[in-house]
């Protein structure tokens, strides 16, 4: 390949590069230049002379009106072009630019990337689903994107396509763009299995989860297939269903068996049984008694998907759910030829049988419709009966079935025109509790147990019947007398999950507001009864897990009651109003240790999370994640009852050694709680966290073999799961904590590996409004201000050169803004570094934006006011020397009204200098006024200097048509 290119390309001679390098002073020129540059040979040279630099990449800059502005870098665009040519060096350009927020760039760089084998490309989805999560992610070629996951998904030892995919799904919200998206990704999720076509399921729950209900997306679409009754509830879920749908048949055309309608099955919701029974009609009825085409699948294959198809028909739940009526219909219709005649028979007994109704819902049928209830019921059971034979087709009932249909005709009812609607067009009363709130009020918890117990929820609806607007009243109940309800607690285990998901709830709601309404002293123990709560919870953690992903548990799953139960623990532990006390210690470690051993997170869930990049969500919605966070809170809780290290029951170390095993808890989720909680582990156990301290974040390479400025750092996808997981938690804490000095002594390794990683892409997660690199750069900046590390120390050479340093900066006046207070070594230390920082914009000579940009975050400074007037002043005027148009010019005066006194001078030249540069007339105006007390008082000043100053600044008010306020200036001092 080189030998071929070398005969194509001339190389790069060294004169021609000094005359391209001569071209970066003139970028019309250079524009020219780079967007005639076909030859792939000049990339190498052209990277090591700094050309693709990571931070000459020109960000997005936010403007006062808070408009983005974007430029694009033809850098990037020649790299695109050449890509491919030279696949070894333009990897390692993406590798240190594709950190950058600019979408241009990335634009650019998902065409390199297209261009990349896709093997070497798939290495790089992190940095890509980081992009679509952007915050400029509508810049984004969403078809390029979904070339790339098309190249990706045909990899047989990789998920990139599945989790880039995923990513994708969930990014795009344009009702056009999403359902062309799930049409493009459809065909190649189909190619790459079951588990892929999975993918739109996944898109979907997450949805769903954030907008509303599945339920209520299964009741907005009328039919799986084209139907203009299908309402489209919010319009991106609707191309989700049919991108499903599409992949589904596709799948299951080409291989005849009935594994993604098994994939389907498997999920609890309604939706997934609709579009399973749907594609297992279509596929049914194209191909018949016949065997398919050669290309098709195998003829055997296809008879075990009518096998699948008959297990569902012959099914007394599926012909009496109405949320899923009318793709049974039809999987019904398609069936008829293969049902045997003892089936039909069965078939026709059920109908003649009717629908099963409880008591309650004969009591709402009867008030609802008026009546009495024997009459209610029957004509109710008649509709039923004429709408589930509907199914079966409007002629030539099987004799079993024309029986019926011939006895409801010579009744008067008509079977419907069109089966398998009701789910939306009938109405149904909503459940009453069978006991008011005053009732359970009332009644002794004892002989509400009782109750309870003799009154089970129906199976109809976790969400829709008596018993759970019965438990949402139960939990109000729990809450307002929780002593009482932890006396019976052991007996209260024993029922109905719903009922003890809302003990659990209530309890833990009673602690938790118990301390939050009490925030400045010891709020009084609630005088629960923790050894029968204990035996209770012995009951429930003991319940078996089936170890299935979270998307095949059902609400009233043990999987809940065990999260519930573990959040509880936890809560206790941190609020004094729980009672707990050193005698429950062993029976609180027994419950964690029963929790910690759930298969709750389940690895395909995990790998779900692998797109979403947030191990932190997880451990915090799952068992052993609440469980081990629950650990954490005993460890500060020990030593708030005065245990120490050494005292601390060995259970503790146990479980702590036992889970930081990767053998036997491969868990993110789990490793992230280390890393959220490592300082308060330093602090509480500082000796058993030094001694775990790499096992926690992970072997780190000795410095000698870190790689250099000019080599590459190890790709994620070459990691060790030990390394993978000291990365998660590395991540956790960088994002969840800020360090104290001592920490760099603890984390020295693991700092330096991260600041040697600085230029590949960052991770962020959920919640977090800063990613990695961001939060690695704000500790960083606090150990030089701490005296821990200096700024000449060459291991900061790439914080202290990247284009994120100056959003460092910014957000440590941030943090100083909002700072309490300030000791005087911390305050000298602030002062030096941004001094220095200053200094070094100060010599960025021929680059007046790049200096512009270093010092753009010195207003968080001036507003915090803890540094000291004379010093801040200073640095205000000579920040304004290299930044005249400062943010929030209104506000910078505004603060110094109040600091003014003895810089008169000095505020005079700044205010004049902000007002002579606002961004606008608008802005001008609204700055003056703030300015208008300064001006008053110094014009009234004592010092003939400062007066004359003054007079002559008021003209310039007036010749910027103020002249309202100069004169009213002027007047005031006379």
């Amino acid at each position: 390949m080189a030998e071929q290119q070398e005969a194509v390309w001339p190389a790069p001679t060294q004169e021609q590069l000094d005359r391209a390098e001569s071209l970066v002073l003139h970028p019309r020129r250079l524009l020219y230049f780079l967007e005639r540059l076909d030859n792939p040979l000049w990339l190498a040279p052209l990277a090591a002379r700094g050309w693709f630099d990571a931070e000459r990449i020109p960000e997005p800059a936010v403007d006062d009106a808070g408009i983005a502005q974007i430029s694009d870098w033809p850098p990037a665009a020649y790299l695109a072009r050449v890509a491919g040519s030279v696949p070894e060096t333009a990897e390692g350009i993406i590798e240190t630019i594709g950190g950058t927020t600019n979408p241009l760039v990335q634009r650019h760089l998902v065409t390199a990337l297209l261009a990349l084998p896709p093997q070497r490309a798939a290495t790089f989805v992190g940095a890509v689903v980081s992009w679509i999560r952007g915050p400029y992610a509508a810049w984004l070629d969403e078809r390029a994107l979904t070339s790339l996951t098309t190249a990706f998904l045909q990899l047989a030892d990789t998920d990139a396509g599945e989790v880039l995919a995923l990513a994708l799904l969930n990014a795009v919200h344009d009702e056009y763009v999403l359902g062309e998206l799930a049409q493009a990704l459809s065909e190649p999720l189909a190619e790459s299995g079951p588990t892929s076509v999975g993918i739109f399921a996944d898109a979907l729950n997450q949805r769903a989860d954030a907008n509303h209900h599945l339920d209520l997306v299964n009741f907005g679409r009328v039919s799986i297939g084209a139907h203009r009754g299908n309402q489209h509830l919010d319009g991106d879920t609707d191309p989700l269903i049919d991108g499903l749908r599409d992949a589904a048949l596709n799948c299951t055309r080409r291989t005849g068996q009935p594994d993604v309608m098994n994939e389907l099955l498997s999920r609890p919701d309604a939706i997934y049984r609709r579009i399973a029974y749907h594609v297992a009609t279509v596929v049914i009825n194209e191909f018949g008694g016949d065997a398919p085409q050669a290309d098709q699948g195998p003829a055997d294959s296809f008879v075990a998907l009518r096998a699948r198809g008959r297990d569902c028909v012959m099914s007394a739940a599926a012909l009496a759910d109405s949320s899923t009526l009318l793709e049974y219909g039809q999987l019904v219709h398609a069936m008829l030829p293969y049902l045997s005649a003892a089936d039909l028979e069965t078939l026709a007994e059920w109908v003649r049988a009717g629908p099963e109704l409880s008591d309650d819902e004969v009591q709402r049928l009867s008030a609802f419709e008026g009546g009495s209830s024997d009459d209610v019921v029957g004509a109710f059971a008649d509709r039923w009966r004429a709408e589930r034979l509907t199914l079966f087709g409007p002629d030539n009932l099987p004799p079993p079935l024309r029986q019926i249909a011939d006895e409801l005709t010579a009744r008067g009812i008509e079977r419907p025109q069109h089966p398998g609607l009701s789910h939306v067009t009938s109405s149904w009363p909503r459940s009453q509790s069978p006991l008011s709130a005053d009732e359970v009020a009332s009644m002794p918890v004892a002989h509400l147990v009782t109750w309870l117990a003799d009154h089970p929820p129906s199976q109809r609806s976790w969400f829709d019947s008596p018993e759970s607007s019965l438990a949402d009243q139960l939990a109000e109940d729990v809450r307002s007398r929780p002593a009482e309800y932890t006396a019976y607690a052991s007996p209260f285990a024993t029922l109905a999950p719903l009922y003890v998901s809302k003990l659990l709830a209530g309890l833990e709601s009673a602690i938790h507001t118990s301390g939050a309404n009490r925030p400045d002293d010891e709020p009084p123990s609630l005088g629960l009864v923790w050894s029968n709560l204990l035996d209770a919870s012995a009951i429930i953690a003991d319940l078996p897990d089936t170890g299935e992903p979270d998307a095949r548990h059902a609400p009233d799953s043990p999987r809940w009651l065990h999260r519930s139960l573990a959040r509880l623990i936890d809560t206790s532990l941190t609020v004094t109003a729980s009672g707990l006390t050193l005698d429950h210690a062993d029976g609180i470690l027994a419950i964690l240790t029963q929790l910690l051993d759930s298969p709750d997170p389940t690895r395909a869930d995990e790998a779900d999370d692998a797109a979403t990049s947030d191990p932190t969500f997880r451990s915090i919605n799952s068992v052993r994640g609440v469980a081990m966070n629950a650990i954490m809170a005993f460890i500060g809780w020990w030593h708030r009852q005065g245990g120490t290290e050494t005292s601390l029951p060995a259970q503790v170390t146990t479980l702590l050694d036992r889970n930081l095993d990767v053998s036997l808890d491969p868990s993110p989720a789990i490793r992230s709680v280390y890393g959220q909680h490592i300082l308060q582990l330093h602090h509480q156990m500082p000796t058993w966290t030094r001694a775990h301290i790499n096992e926690i974040f992970g072997p780190t390479e000795a410095a000698a073999t870190l790689p250099t400025d000019h080599q590459q750092p190890t790709q994620d996808a070459a990691l060790t799961l030990d390394r993978r997981l000291g990365q998660v938690a590395f991540d956790t804490y960088l994002l969840s904590d800020d360090p104290y000095s001592s920490t760099w002594d603890l984390l020295q390794p693991h700092y330096e590996s991260a600041l040697h990683a600085l230029s590949k892409p960052p991770r962020g997660r959920r919640g977090s409004a800063r990613d990695t690199r961001q939060r690695l750069l704000d500790h960083i900046l606090l150990f030089v201000v701490w005296d821990v590390l200096n700024v000449e120390d060459p291991r900061l050479k790439p914080v202290f050169r990247s284009q994120w340093a100056g959003d460092a900066f910014m957000q440590l006046g941030f943090a100083l803004q909002h700072s309490t207070s300030v000791d005087e070594g911390t305050a000298d230390g602030l002062r030096r570094i941004w001094t220095w920082w200053r200094k070094r914009a100060e010599r960025r000579t021929g680059d007046s934006a790049g200096a512009a940009r270093m010092v753009a975050g010195f207003h968080r400074w001036w507003h915090a006011s803890k540094l000291g007037a004379d010093w801040e002043f200073d640095e205000l005027l000579a920040v304004l020397k290299l930044s005249p148009r400062i943010e929030t010019p209104a506000t910078i005066i505004q603060d110094m009204v109040k600091k003014f006194g003895g810089r008169e001078k000095e505020a005079l030249e700044a205010i004049e200098t902000i007002l002579g540069h606002a961004g606008s007339d608008q802005q001008r105006y609204y700055a003056a006024g703030k300015a208008e007390q300064i001006l008053r008082a110094l014009s009234r000043n004592e010092g003939a200097e400062i007066r004359r100053l003054t007079q002559r600044f008021l003209q310039t008010l007036a010749a910027w048509g103020m002249i309202e306020l100069a004169q009213k200036i002027v007047a005031e001092s006379e």
